[in-house]
């Protein structure tokens, strides 16, 4: 999905999420990117923030 849509958001957030999981040091730069191409009120944007920020 992301070869031909890079800023998808979901394929964004699913690869994020995979990244974190396996304790990948680009995961946050991902999770980022996701954020970035998110639209407002989208259900994974609170995960991600709490995983780039786990002081929220």
């Amino acid at each position: 999905m992301l070869a031909q849509q890079p800023d998808q958001p979901d394929g964004l957030l699913l690869l994020g999420l995979a990244l974190a999981t396996d304790g990948s040091p680009v995961a946050p730069q991902t999770l980022q990117r996701f954020l970035d191409a998110a639209p407002a009120g989208h259900p994974g944007i609170p995960l991600a923030r709490s995983l780039l920020d786990p002081q929220r």
